[in-house]
């Protein structure tokens, strides 16, 4: 028992927690975005957070959702520095291989290409033969920002697409999501443009902030004891 709940400790401090009380304008320095935040297309989404590069260089993506319960299907608006291409995906461990992805390219405007990717990253995403992500809106802003809005089922029921599970409760796995961009007009190798995080996407109030802080209580009340390695 004692393993199981290291183990938890070790894995919620790698978590990106939603960003309920920071301001989403305050994830970059500029006024394209900013602006692009307090339209009305912003203010739908009900939960938002910042994907850092890898790199830790200070870019990144914003990424805005929301969940409709009813439709059991999720919207996503991703927010990035580039004017080409963006790829946002439900990873299955983290990183790029064995990952679902929605890929919007600029030379396909209309477009939004449902896709995976196996164990060979070299050759890039695969289409799916099942086109379940679908494109809401692609908007081009100035000063080369673009935002991409999608929505997909929670749960698709294709053997190539990760099910959206509820990740609300500590003790559950929260949903791995990696993203990637660039100024080519279609899908090219990103570098250092590349996201990725932990996100509890189904959480809820100011206890969404995945910080270790609630599980760290629960275990305080709950077990005889446990210890912290960071």
């Amino acid at each position: 028992m004692v393993l199981y709940h290291l183990l938890l400790i070790l894995v919620v401090h790698i978590i990106i927690g939603v960003s309920f009380a920071i301001d989403p304008a305050s994830y970059f320095d500029d006024e394209v975005y900013k602006e692009w935040v307090s339209s009305s297309s912003a203010s739908y989404y009900t939960k938002h957070t910042f994907l850092p590069t890898t790199n830790n260089d200070g870019s990144g993506a914003a990424l805005f959702w929301k969940i409709d319960d009813e439709k059991e299907e999720i919207q996503f608006a991703i927010a990035v520095n580039a004017d080409g291409w963006v790829g946002l995906g439900i990873s299955e461990a983290g990183g790029m291989i064995g990952s679902d992805i929605a890929l919007f390219e600029s030379s396909s405007p209309g477009q939004l290409t449902d896709s995976y990717v196996l164990e060979d990253r070299a050759g890039g995403p695969i289409v799916d033969g099942c086109q379940d992500w679908s494109l809401l809106n692609a908007t081009i802003l100035d000063e080369g920002w673009m935002v991409v809005e999608m929505s997909r089922l929670l749960d698709t029921k294709d053997t190539q697409d990760h099910a959206i599970k509820n990740d609300e409760e500590l003790w559950s796995a929260p949903t791995r999501i990696i993203a990637a961009w660039g100024d080519e007009a279609s899908v090219s190798y990103h570098g250092n443009s590349k996201s990725r995080a932990s996100v509890r996407l189904f959480a809820k109030g100011d206890d969404s902030v995945d910080d270790g802080v609630g599980l760290r209580e629960a275990l305080e009340n709950e077990s005889d004891g446990y210890f912290e390695v960071r």
